[in-house]
């Protein structure tokens, strides 16, 4: 699992430690069998998306300019948005909190979609699941901030 260096690497590599053993977990319960999880942070964007590519890369969590990059070699199968959602937290975006969510979806296949990042506007992005849904994409609805998902 490789994310593209966002904040100082060690910290994204203490942050996601946990990951390790509920990746190992929930893929036990659907039946798959996961030795070692490897997290790793690249030395740039690029770099994860082009791991991606070239298929030393199982798992990246890149953004959605690195994903147009390198989309040859990356599956989508979940989608999450950081102040994408909220007309609050974005007023760039207007009355149209959802724009960019729906922008992302209409062009690329997603499986999974969760909003992030979204506080003091819970309901509203928890209004665009619906829309999601049409889209075929599961939204993850997220009932409280803190709150774990895991869904494989």
């Amino acid at each position: 699992m490789a994310f593209v260096p966002s904040r100082e690497p060690q910290e994204i590599i203490t942050a996601t430690e946990p990951l390790k053993q509920l990746l190992k977990d929930e893929l036990a319960k659907e039946g798959y069998e996961v030795g070692e999880v490897e997290i790793t942070v690249g030395t740039t964007y690029e770099a994860v998306g082009e791991g991606l590519e070239a298929g030393t890369i199982d798992v990246g969590l890149i953004p959605g300019g690195t994903y147009v990059l390198y989309d040859d070699g990356a599956e989508v199968i979940l989608t999450a948005t950081r102040n994408g959602l909220s007309k609050d937290s974005d007023p760039r975006l207007g009355s149209d909190f959802a724009r960019g969510a729906r922008q992302w979806l209409q062009h690329i296949p997603t499986r999974y979609f969760a909003p992030m990042h979204f506080p003091p506007a819970h309901e509203t992005a928890m209004a665009f699941g619906p829309e999601a849904e049409q889209m075929q994409t599961s939204f993850l609805y997220i009932q409280e901030e803190g709150e774990a998902i895991a869904r494989f």
